[in-house]
């Protein structure tokens, strides 16, 4: 480039320049580093105030003439002296230069650029100024005196005189490095002449071409009388990621973008510069009418955390609520969740959102969206636990019930909801969502208050219940010694001989492994068992032998088994009954008629002394017995000592009637009969009990006892399945695990009849047409007139569950 006073006098300038004593070139290592081969070490560097004078006769900025380079400040950039170190080493490949002096952009100049820009990256220029003068080039001689010149003076020059040369202008700045622009953007005078001397279109195209932040060319594009909406566009359109942040960031900016810009317009602005969803969601609410589509998209496309800064900008969301109507509020809260959840993992706080009376709390779930969505942030809010009456809401959405406080109840325990909320998440949905069970009822009565039931419609828990201290319940196969065993032993006698058969694989004292011995059945003779191995070790009166699996006697957490327990009455009532269960495979008789109870036993009124007794007689026994079931007088024995020594029970009450000992048994033990199983009267092929609870007869299958899962099973049809299905589903929690498949569920009820009835009627019965299943379903027993549904909930606890709404024993 040339300079006002021509090429002689440029050459005077730049000679008169570097007169002084030179030093070592400005960041030499760097340089040299990069050139590799091409040696600059020997380029003499003038900072005085001859270099100074020099640059700025001539408005350069630096200068290289052969072997010296001239700056204009004491202290220029690395930028700076590899751009002149480069044109130094050009001079020595021999460039031909018109009139000695570079020109604006020309070869030479964009080459020095890109030098210097790779030594400023920390780059390798080596290769690339081989192009131009290979490091064996001669040098010296051939260009004595050359001169380049700076941006500023080329744009100063295209604006002397009469007109401005706004070609050269653009030209100028299209060429100019990044170093270069940077200059020139910096010089506030020099942009305040362009200004004076371009309209708003010319100086738009110089930003443009010198890549002017952001800021400026909206700023610009706002200048005088009208704002140019377009330009705006083009520069967000074309600005980096970090620019555009950076105006984001810029309140004054954006409010003056508010206030210059209206409609699309702003809304495309707004989006373009990813401001916070807060300042969108204002915009949106502000002027005579809510721009619904603005705000639900905006909050549609949020961020994590800009949607958690909206929930908790409570001014803002009172804003919100208060400008559109109640459907919109729902479903606003509810996509806000969902960018909640699914963009920041938060699902308490998505879940806040959403919380309130039920029809309103499902409105604002459907609007979070699908409903496998809705319940993995429920199921997250559950198990966080905290706080109480979010968890609460959490649960009663997830599985769409109520829950209730009653009779003196304060408060749920969080623990407890969860560890019901885990144990029903591996029950098929079709049990846990059939819709019979609607509530979840926690209550202080006092005969519940440590026990669960269901009535019906609700599972009742009692409010003592905590998960941490409520114990076990024990379940699965085995009995006891009553007799002490001794090593080199192999018989043993046991309490319930037929609870084993000839080839169980048994142990004694299983869970006591340093104690355990093992061996096979191979004869049962009442409750002796013969075993094919004698005993290692000693055993003392009450060792349990059970089988050598997992079905036997073990302990389980007392709310998981009594969840499991609830939701097979559950299943129950929606069955319609499972009476080919109860009845088909367990021989269950309930009723009130003692004539049809007592009609299943061989010789029910028969003394054993070989006396007699009289019609009437029998219906005097008949009717005191049937008093004592349904108004719970206890054991007969002892009513009969109150009764006058001629009464036919007190005379016949020790004479070994089957009838009257089956009743007498039963009524004794009161509600805990069905734990003293060997008590319960056994009379040709079947068992006989009363239940003090449901006021009525009841019989079954001597197998029943035998096979029994737990105590319980005894206590009425209803427990006989629902113990059954809660071992039926223990493993649940197993399936997908290595080894264990879905098809390996029950394994530990040993009756494979009541296993695969379980799997066929219940298990599988949504994977088939509806259709009466073989041997299942139909009505339940009726019962006693003032005795509870069938159905008694399961024991735990200080005790066992009842029917809620009935007298208690």
């Amino acid at each position: 480039m040339t300079g006002a006073g021509g090429s002689e006098s440029i050459h005077q300038a730049a000679s008169a320049g570097i007169q002084g004593a030179g030093g070592s070139l400005p960041h030499l290592d760097a340089i040299q580093a990069s050139f590799g081969s091409h040696d600059v070490s020997g380029v003499s560097a003038h900072t005085d105030s001859a270099a100074t004078a020099a640059n700025r006769s001539m408005g350069a900025e630096a200068y290289a003439t052969g072997n010296d380079v001239a700056f204009g400040s004491a202290s220029p950039s690395l930028h700076t002296a590899a751009h002149e170190a480069a044109h130094v080493v050009q001079q020595r490949g021999g460039v031909q230069l018109k009139g000695g002096v570079g020109e604006v952009g020309d070869s030479y100049e964009r080459h020095a650029d890109a030098v210097a820009d790779l030594v400023v990256q920390g780059k390798s220029s080596e290769s690339l100024l081989g192009q131009m003068a290979p490091a064996a080039g001669g040098g010296g001689g051939v260009q004595a005196k050359v001169v380049q010149f700076d941006i500023k003076s080329d744009l100063r020059t295209a604006m002397e005189g009469w007109g401005t040369d706004e070609e050269a202008i653009f030209t100028r700045c299209g060429r100019a490095t990044a170093a270069e622009a940077q200059a020139v953007l910096a010089d506030t005078a020099l942009m305040n002449e362009l200004r004076g001397e371009l309209d708003q279109a010319d100086l738009s195209r110089v930003l443009d071409n010198l890549r002017a932040p952001l800021a400026d060319k909206l700023r610009l594009a706002m200048r005088g009388w009208g704002t140019d909406e377009d330009y705006i566009h083009r520069s967000l359109l074309q600005a980096s990621p970090a620019e555009l942040a950076a105006v984001a960031a810029d309140d004054a900016l954006v409010t003056q973008l508010e206030g210059e810009l209206s409609g699309d317009d702003l809304r495309q602005v707004l989006d373009r510069l990813n401001v916070p969803l807060a300042r969108k969601l204002r915009f949106a609410l502000r002027g005579w009418g809510v721009d619904d589509a603005y705000l639900f998209r905006s909050v549609e496309t949020a961020s994590g955390a800009d949607a958690l800064s909206v929930a908790g900008d409570a001014a803002l969301m009172a804003l919100v609520d208060a400008e559109i109507d109640p459907d919109a509020q729902n479903l606003f809260r509810g996509v806000l969740a969902r960018r909640i959840w699914t963009m920041a993992n938060n699902g308490p706080r998505a879940f806040s959102l959403c919380m309130g009376e039920s029809a309103i709390r499902a409105a604002r779930l459907r609007s979070m969206g699908a409903l496998e969505l809705q319940r993995a942030m429920l199921d997250a809010v559950i198990i966080a636990g905290n706080p109480a009456d979010m968890v609460i809401q959490a649960f009663q959405s997830y599985w769409e019930v109520e829950t209730t406080v009653v009779a003196g109840a304060t408060a749920w325990n969080p623990a407890a909801v969860i560890a019901i909320h885990r144990q029903m998440k591996l029950l098929p949905s079709q049990d846990t969502r059939a819709g019979v069970w609607n509530e979840l009822q926690l209550t202080g009565d006092p005969d519940l208050i440590n026990r669960a039931a269901w009535n019906g419609s609700a599972l009742i828990v009692g409010a003592n219940i905590d998960p941490a201290t409520a114990g076990t319940q024990t379940y699965g196969y085995g009995s006891t010694l009553t007799a002490a065993a001794n090593a080199t032993d192999t018989t043993l006698t046991v309490r319930e001989g037929p609870r084993f058969a000839v080839n169980d694989q048994i142990a004694v004292e299983r869970s006591v492994p340093a104690n355990k011995d093992t061996g096979k059945i191979t004869g049962i003779a009442g409750n002796v068992l013969t075993i094919d191995t004698a005993l290692t070790k000693s055993h003392a009166i009450g060792a349990q032998v059970t089988p050598d699996d997992d079905s036997a006697l073990h302990e389980v957490p007392y709310l998981d088994a009594t969840v499991r327990h609830e939701i097979a009455h559950a299943v129950e009532t929606s069955l319609g009954g499972v009476t080919g269960f109860t009845v088909g495979l367990g021989g269950w008789w309930t009723g009130d008629d003692i004539d049809t109870w007592a009609g299943g036993m061989t010789n029910p009124w028969t003394p054993n002394d070989g006396s007699t007794i009289t019609a009437a007689d029998l219906q005097q026994i008949k009717d005191t017995i049937k008093d004592a079931v349904v108004n719970r007088k206890g054991s007969l024995v002892a009513l009969a000592a109150t009764l006058d020594p001629a009464h036919p029970l007190a005379v016949n009450i020790g004479k070994g009637l089957p009838a009257i000992d089956a009743a007498h048994a039963c009524l004794a033990n009161g509600d805990s009969f069905y734990q003293n199983a060997d008590q319960i009267v056994a009379n040709n092929g079947k068992r006989f009990s009363v239940s003090w609870w449901y006021k009525c007869f009841m019989s079954h299958k001597e197998e029943v006892v035998g096979q029994r899962l737990t105590d319980y099973q005894l206590y009425a049809p209803a427990e006989f399945f629902a113990d059954a299905y809660t071992m039926f589903y223990e493993e649940a929690h197993r399936i997908g695990t290595p080894g264990f498949a879905e098809a390996d569920l029950g394994r530990n009820v040993r009756n494979s009849a009541q296993r695969e009835w379980i799997r066929t009627n219940v298990h599988n019965r949504g994977q088939a047409p509806a259709a009466p299943a073989p041997a299942g379903g139909g009505p339940a027993p009726t019962p006693a007139p003032g005795a509870a549904p069938v159905g008694v909930a399961h024991a735990g606890g200080a005790g066992y569950g009842k029917h809620a709404g009935n007298p208690g024993p």
